[in-house]
Order: C-alpha cells, then sequence, then structure tokens
C-alpha cells in the first residue's frame, strides 16, 4: 500500500493539486486483515506554497459512511452559523470521499488545519469553551437541528462511558466490600434516574459534536477553534453539558491551581453567557449532576486512587472509605 500516493490521489479529489511538503500522523491504524476491516488514520498535511491541511480516513463499523456525511454536514453548518470550527473541503462526492484501498471503501475528508490541540487549561480557557459550547447548543436549538443518531459516551440512561454505577456493583460483589452500603447507593441512583428520564420526555434532543476535549480544540491567534465530529449525535442539552463540563473539569490538565468546583462553576458560567437553561433543565441539573460526579467513572477505576485500584492492591479499608464518603455525600445532596 503506498500510502503518499493515496493521500496525493485524495487531496485532488479534494481539488487540492499542489505539492505535499510534509505528513505528520496524529494516528496511522490501517488492519485489513480482520473481518469488517478497520481504518482510522489522521494526518497533517504541510504544503509549500498553501495553508496546511488535515485528512481523516477511515472505516469502522459502528460509523458507517452515511453517518459520517451527517456528521460532517453538521460541522458545515455550525460554521455557517458563525462557529469557529474548521473548514471542509468539497469532491465531486460531497464533503465526504469514498475512496478504495485494499479492497475497501474508505471515507475521506479533507478540512482546514486551525492549529495544534491544546495542551493545558486555564479559568479564562474554560470560560471561552463553555461559552463556545453554549453558541453551539443554541444553533441547534434555534435551528432544530437533528442527525437521527444516538451517542454511546454521555448516554446517562443507558450504557455509557463516564457514570459508572454498575462498575461499582460490579467491584463490590466481586471483591465483598461494602455490599449493603452500594445497594444504598444504588436505590438512590436509580430514583434519580427516574427523576431524570421523567423530567426528559419533555424535552428534545438536538444534534452535538459529542467530543469536547483538549484534543479537539485549538487556541490560535486568540481564537477557540473546535473540530471532530467522529462521534457526533443527538443529545438532551442539558445532559452533554453536565457531562462535558464534568470531563473538562476532571480529566484535563491545568496550568493554575484551580480547584473542581471552581473549574466547573468556571464552565458553566460561560456556557451561561450564551445559552440559559430552561426552567426545566435548571431543574434536572443538580439531578444529573450529583449522579454525574458522585459515579464519575476515574472514580470508580481506572485512575491511580479509584476505588477498583485500591481494591486490587488489598486496601480495603481506603476503598470502603471512599465507598462510604460517596453514600454520606449523596445522602446529603438529596436530602
Amino acid at each position: 500500500m503506498d500510502l503518499t500516493k493515496i493521500i496525493q490521489e485524495s487531496l485532488v479529489a479534494f481539488q487540492i493539486p499542489d505539492r505535499i511538503e510534509s505528513v505528520e500522523e496524529y494516528i496511522h491504524h490501517f488492519n485489513f486483515q480482520i473481518e469488517p476491516a478497520e481504518v482510522k488514520f489522521i494526518a497533517k498535511i504541510d504544503f509549500n506554497d498553501r495553508t496546511p491541511v488535515v485528512i481523516r480516513m477511515t472505516k469502522e463499523e459502528h460509523i458507517p459512511h452515511e453517518t459520517i456525511v451527517k456528521q460532517t454536514l453538521f460541522s458545515e453548518t455550525l460554521r455557517g452559523f458563525g462557529i469557529p470550527t474548521s473548514k471542509k473541503y468539497l469532491s465531486d462526492e460531497g464533503f465526504v470521499k469514498q475512496i478504495l484501498v485494499e479492497g475497501q471503501l474508505l471515507s475521506v475528508i479533507v478540512e482546514d488545519y486551525v492549529g495544534a490541540s491544546i495542551k493545558e487549561l486555564s479559568q479564562d480557557l474554560l470560560y471561552e469553551i463553555g461559552a463556545l459550547l453554549g453558541q453551539m447548543h443554541q444553533v441547534s436549538k434555534r435551528n432544530n437541528l437533528t442527525l437521527g443518531t444516538t451517542g454511546y459516551v454521555f448516554n446517562l440512561l443507558g450504557k455509557n462511558d463516564v457514570v459508572r454505577m454498575d462498575k461499582l456493583l460490579e467491584l463490590s460483589k466481586q471483591f465483598g466490600v461494602a455490599e449493603d452500603e452500594v445497594k444504598q447507593i444504588e436505590v438512590l441512583y436509580k430514583k434519580d434516574i427516574d427523576k431524570i428520564s421523567y423530567g426528559l420526555r419533555s424535552l428534545h434532543k438536538y444534534a452535538v459534536q459529542g467530543d469536547i476535549n483538549c484534543s479537539n480544540l485549538s487556541y490560535s491567534n486568540q481564537q477557540l477553534s473546535i473540530f471532530d465530529y467522529n462521534i457526533a449525535c443527538d443529545e438532551y442539552l442539558v445532559i452533554q453539558t453536565i457531562l462535558e463540563g464534568l470531563l473538562l473539569t476532571y480529566e484535563e490538565e491545568y496550568f493554575d491551581h484551580s480547584t473542581y468546583a471552581e473549574r466547573f462553576q468556571t464552565f458553566l458560567d460561560g456556557y451561561n453567557s450564551k445559552r440559559a437553561f430552561s426552567d426545566l433543565e435548571k431543574q434536572l441539573y443538580p439531578i444529573i449532576y450529583r449522579v454525574a460526579h458522585l459515579l464519575w467513572f476515574t472514580k470508580i477505576h481506572l485512575k491511580e486512587n479509584s476505588i477498583e485500584r485500591l481494591l486490587v492492591a488489598n486496601q480495603m479499608t481506603l476503598a470502603r472509605q471512599k465507598i462510604l464518603s460517596i453514600l454520606d455525600e449523596y445522602q446529603s445532596l438529596v436530602n
């Protein structure tokens, strides 16, 4: 497989015939040996006589070509409404072109390079990110933008990646630690999920970018920009706001000494500067927040001091204390 030739031919298909100076690969994954084949290739392309672009080639079973087309059109629609996001280039098939590589059709996108990803956050930048999300949500709601697809990362009412009551139950049973207390947490959690589910009946889902983190944001020439719509989907705006805010609060690097509470509030203040929650969203906000905050995935597993890591290290007392602190805080927030 001649990757350089494939890149060059793809660029020509998007009306970019310029001579390539260099290719900086971000993700290089080609697996044609499995069925179905998997491809995810993202690279920055530099030229001698024009601004750089980013090329994306993908083939993933859970993101069909038709969904990628919708996601890309959503990105361009947001750009048309003034959202600072990378401009996509047109081919004879539209913003996404299928090319044949090793007998497999890959979905290809070419877009402007808007700058390097953010490495660290500050309070000021966090406020801007919140404002950007609020602006994007306002555009989606006012124009009734939808994609017809459901996400999984922030799917609070179903299986998701960030709120892990299921994992806490599994660990408690597996290690025989604080089982009664975890069951009490589960009772509170289920009551909250029922309240959230009932309230959401009166709200609508709208199209969202779905993954606001430092890897998908750049800050160049005093301009914050967003890119990468590969998990864009329809979501309840209040849920996405809270979970994205917590993701930025808990999982990103900061070069100041702000607290988690200060960070989240700064993000929310930025969001509210562009879009205020409705009355119903305001009612749901504290319930969604406590469910996500208390059962956040890296508190339960993955991180060094998580409950799972403590249990595996046989630090049962510390693990039990962490579980009890979740229960105590949950009860205090409910009451």
